[in-house]
């Protein structure tokens, strides 16, 4: 994982143009729409300090996809926890309303 550079750009929006690759992500993304979310992902992680990160190869450095973690506002409808089965002793607030 690391931030995002200029040369990302074109797999990046190549990876968003492909209606196989967003089935389940939304409608396919223009160049444009690609490079302003690069744009935003790389302010969050200066911001933040985390964020999305480009993932590449290491042995290679291509460009591979990304990966991280975005702030949730409290309007979310649900709780992003997760428990093996069994574990009590790991209960997390959801699970004792």
């Amino acid at each position: 994982m690391r931030d995002w550079r200029e040369s990302d750009l074109a797999p990046w929006a190549a990876m968003n143009a492909d209606p196989e690759v967003r089935q389940f992500l939304g409608p396919v993304l223009t160049f444009e729409r690609s490079s302003a979310w690069v744009l935003n992902f790389q302010d969050d992680l200066d911001r933040n300090g985390f964020g999305f990160r480009a993932v590449q190869v290491r042995e290679s450095g291509q460009f591979i996809g990304f990966t991280g973690l975005q702030l949730l506002d409290d309007a979310m409808p649900f709780t992003g926890v997760y428990r093996k089965p069994g574990d009590s002793q790991h209960a997390s607030a959801a699970d004792q309303s």
